[in-house]
């Protein structure tokens, strides 16, 4: 359901219309930015809903990406709060481990806990989705926040470790850890796409290859690389690679190809 749900906000590109709430917190010292979209008005809002976090690229905005995506006219249709923050003008921060005083792990905590105080909000069925730098910053909360962020989707994106931990030693400190929590991940990327490297670029299943997917189907799943026999074609363009079998102890892992309109 999940996997469905994110496919259908990230391919919705309806006209923009609705009015987004401007929000500003404080959050680790620094007046922090964000857009707001209520599937009501506040005033009818009777139930715990699910949250969607929508996180923009580089050079974005919060209410850019609310437009662009179409995210923010679902959150009524969906029955969802959407809500787009706006990075600090240096960007997110969003190599995993990653210090600086834009602290974006703990804004969106901070987010999170506002949301809490003001509305009704289900905290098991929270979302990220992001764009690029979005999308890698997704993929930071999947690996710190994961007690908060139920599942993610990365659109063009990909993962960050620190100066010290990349490629397989990072998997092996922080993807194998004991304390690592796995939860559902949606990425969609152009295999076209000449900024972030897509993580398949032979199209062929080779174990480990397809970095950090794997990461997040083994060993619950057995999964060091895809079953090609499992690939599906969503459209003449679109594929869905599933990591994990379905009805695995683990929630399916999905890389979604050729994406024309993000290359």
């Amino acid at each position: 359901k999940l996997l469905n749900l994110l496919t259908l906000l990230v391919l919705s590109f309806s006209s923009f219309s609705q009015a987004l709430e401007e929000v500003t917190i404080v959050s680790n010292g620094i007046n922090r930015k964000f857009y707001l979209k209520l599937p009501v008005a506040a005033s009818a809002i009777q139930q715990s809903y699910p949250v969607i976090i929508g996180l923009h690229g580089d050079g974005g905005t919060g209410n850019g990406f609310a437009s662009s995506s179409g995210l923010a006219n679902l959150t009524s249709t969906m029955n969802f709060i959407g809500v787009f923050p706006n990075a600090t003008a240096g960007g997110w921060n969003r190599a995993v481990q990653g210090q600086s005083p834009a602290n974006d792990v703990k804004f969106i905590e901070d987010i999170i806990d506002y949301l809490c105080t003001n509305y009704f909000i289900n905290r098991n069925k929270i979302y990220a989705v992001g764009h690029s730098a979005g999308g890698f910053m997704s993929y930071r909360l999947a690996i710190e926040k994961a007690d908060k962020i139920a599942g993610i989707c990365s659109i063009a994106g990909n993962l960050y470790g620190d100066a010290a931990n990349n490629g397989q030693a990072f998997m092996n400190n922080y993807l194998g850890g004991a304390n690592f929590i796995k939860i559902p991940i949606l990425h969609i990327h152009g295999d076209s796409d000449g900024t972030v490297s897509y993580p398949d670029p032979n199209h062929q299943p080779d174990e480990w290859s397809e970095f950090p997917l794997t990461g997040f189907s083994y060993p619950t799943c057995g999964s060091t690389t895809y079953n090609a026999s499992n690939v599906t074609n969503i459209n003449a363009n679109v594929k869905r690679i599933p990591y994990c079998e379905d009805g695995a102890t683990s929630k399916p892992i999905t890389l979604i190809t050729n994406c024309w309109w993000w290359t």
